[in-house]
């Protein structure tokens, strides 16, 4: 089964720039005490940054995310945890860059505390449910999936991919309703549903 892949940074696809800059205004700055993300060994500059630093680093780091420098987008994150320990964005965003790196471990660190921030951050729970579905833990990804759709019931990745889990398993007619569903949502899907065998309605 070919399942669609993980989430792209934090803004491209799941949320606008101008929410990464609304959560950090709201948030502001964490005390002195806040550690850095997973790699560790973070030099803080700072500890206490007011709520515009946090907000222009997470910007930083996302551009050179975009750019493909993820040795200097790491480095931008680890600083904003250095101010903001509970930033979901930098947590996400450091968990994707390990994971691309196949540091598996290291980015489900990472997008567990981006979930601790908030349990409903539809990314993260995503792309858990990809590194679940790696490990062959099949249920855990279900109801990651679970999670994610009850977060963003139009996000047509999820959908598709929890229908391949669910016909996978033998729950065949739930999984091509997924899959009709992911289909519905992005027209772009249904030459994967046709090649995987899912009867679809609908031209």
């Amino acid at each position: 089964m070919t399942f669609p892949p993980v989430r792209s940074s934090i803004p491209r696809r799941a949320v606008s720039a101008a929410a990464v800059v609304a959560l950090a205004l709201a948030l502001g700055a964490c005390s002195s005490s806040a550690k850095p993300g997973a790699s560790g060994g973070t030099d803080c500059k700072t500890t206490n940054a007011n709520a515009k630093a946090v907000t222009a680093l997470v910007q930083k780091g996302l551009q050179a995310q975009i750019a493909g420098n993820d040795t200097q987008a790491e480095a931008d994150f680890n600083q904003v945890l250095c101010s903001d320990a509970n930033n979901k964005y930098a947590h996400y965003n450091l968990g994707l860059i390990f994971q691309n790196r196949g540091k598996n471990s290291d980015a489900e660190d990472e997008y567990n505390k981006a979930l601790a921030a908030d349990e409903k951050f539809g990314p993260a729970l995503y792309n858990l449910a990809i590194l679940r579905t790696a490990d062959k833990d099949t249920e855990g990804a279900i109801s990651l999936y679970r999670r994610a759709i009850a977060a963003n019931a139009k996000d047509p990745n999820a959908h598709f991919n929890l229908g391949l889990l669910l016909r996978g398993k033998g729950e065949t007619a739930e999984g091509n309703t997924e899959i009709q569903t992911a289909v519905n949502l992005d027209s772009s899907l249904r030459a994967k549903a046709i090649a995987q065998g899912v009867p679809l309605t609908g031209s």
